[in-house]
């Protein structure tokens, strides 16, 4: 469960409202009631908000991308200091095998629920005003959070088999059997743990 903890905790946030353009206002609703229908936000009361705007994607028929300005709550949050891997220690320790594979988790880190306590830090401005129930992209201990879970998630593969980079799950192995029961053991920690891959963007076998 993320904590959003504040240095300032009395520091409010009532920045600008940036304003949407007419013709991206019924993609701005759409998106959200996806989060809304999908329990990731909620109404707010909160007296705080970050301003949100809409970013258009180069392919015009796709959804825009919601944007949350942070910026301000991050600056007033208290750092989370669990470290990322070094690549070149993963490429190391997977370098010398014979079958690769990768999982790309799904929505990373909407898996990842917001404390009840905290909900309130994560409003941002629309119309109605909304409330993260699961942590934001965009909010500055997001990726060290997400880190972590799946560190705890895999910490006794980890090294052995597979290692975790943010979203990506890379497993290793010499042999085709043994890349089976390395890939069925880090899905298996992955159920254990409530934690959902992407299927079309996971592959288990590679060579």
């Amino acid at each position: 469960m993320a904590r959003i903890i504040l240095q300032d905790p009395t520091k409010k946030i009532r920045p600008r409202v940036y304003s949407c353009p007419r013709h991206y206002l019924s993609a701005f609703q759409t998106l959200i009631q996806q989060h809304l229908d999908a329990g990731r936000i909620r109404m707010s009361k909160a007296d705080s908000a970050s301003p949100a705007f809409v970013i258009p994607k180069k392919d015009p028929t796709v959804l825009p991308r919601l944007v949350i300005d942070y910026r301000a709550l991050n600056a007033n949050t208290v750092k989370d200091k669990f470290p990322l891997p070094k690549l070149d220690d993963i490429l190391d320790l997977a370098g010398g095998a014979q079958y690769w594979g990768k999982i790309d988790m799904t929505n990373s880190f909407f898996q990842t629920r917001v404390h009840p306590e905290d909900i309130p830090h994560t409003t941002f401005t629309t119309p109605m005003g909304m409330d993260w129930l699961v942590m934001p992209m965009g909010f500055c201990n997001a990726p060290s959070i997400h880190q972590h879970c799946m560190v705890k998630a895999l910490n006794h593969l980890i090294g052995k088999s597979c290692h975790v980079y943010m979203d990506d799950i890379i497993i290793w192995s010499q042999t085709l059997q043994e890349h089976c029961q390395n890939c069925a053991a880090v899905l298996d920690a992955l159920r254990e743990a409530d934690l959902y891959c992407s299927p079309k963007k996971t592959e288990l076998v590679t060579t």
